[in-house]
Order: structure tokens, then C-alpha cells, then sequence
């Protein structure tokens, strides 16, 4: 389990940051899981994803050295019909993870993400 991740529960509209060595935000997290428990949902998911890039590797600095990010978020559509037989067409509308290649593009590694519930664990 990586240190860093950010951590998605019913309960809240967006994600938020834990560090699994911090008694603070992992108490925080702890209050997220009993307050989603609490909440009874029917199949309530607790989805948690890898935090990336880590803090050292954040390339936007200031003239002090101090490192900052932020978000980007942006919609791409492919009008084109894949080709027919393709490994795109064939992954289509499912999700994966891993490394992919589609028509020589670069690789993007693609973390799934881990779903907590009250059965246990399990890796999508």
C-alpha cells in the first residue's frame, strides 16, 4: 500500500488526501469509513488511489524552491471509429489497468483503484 493516496467515501463529493503515517489524517480517514458505515448504503465503496506525482517530484517551482501542483481536468473525445480488430476497439467500454499501448502512443500506467466494504478488500 503506497503512503500516499487520496481516498473517496459515499459520503463526501470529493476525494481527500491521507498519508497513512500521519495519526491525524488517518484518524480522519477512520471517521470517513465509520461514518459511510454508519450511513448504511447499499454497496457503499470506499475507493482509494495513489497519490501521483509524489511531493519531490512536483516540477512547478517558486523562485524559493518551494514545489506546487495542481489539478487539470479535461474531457477527450476520439471522433474517429477505431479500426476494425484493433486492441482499442477490442477494450472498449472496460475498464483495465496496467500498461497500454494503443497505435504507438506512449505507454500510461493506469492504477486500479482499491474498493473497501464491509466484506472485505478487493483490487478492481
Amino acid at each position: 500500500m503506497p503512503r500516499f493516496v487520496f481516498h473517496k467515501v459515499p459520503i463526501e463529493k470529493k476525494p481527500a488526501y491521507l498519508d497513512f503515517d500521519s495519526p491525524i489524517f488517518v484518524d480522519v480517514f477512520s471517521k470517513m469509513i465509520r461514518r459511510t458505515v454508519d450511513a448504511a448504503l447499499p454497496s457503499a465503496m470506499i475507493d482509494l488511489s495513489e497519490m501521483q506525482p509524489l511531493f519531490d517530484q512536483n516540477w512547478l517551482t517558486d523562485v524559493s524552491g518551494q514545489r506546487y501542483t495542481s489539478e487539470f481536468r479535461f474531457v477527450a473525445v476520439d471522433s474517429r471509429k477505431p479500426a476494425s480488430g484493433s486492441l482499442y476497439e477490442a477494450n472498449l467500454g472496460r475498464a483495465s489497468s496496467g500498461f497500454h499501448n494503443f497505435a504507438g502512443n506512449s505507454c500510461i500506467k493506469v492504477l486500479p483503484p482499491l474498493r473497501i466494504h464491509r466484506r472485505g478488500a478487493q483490487i478492481v
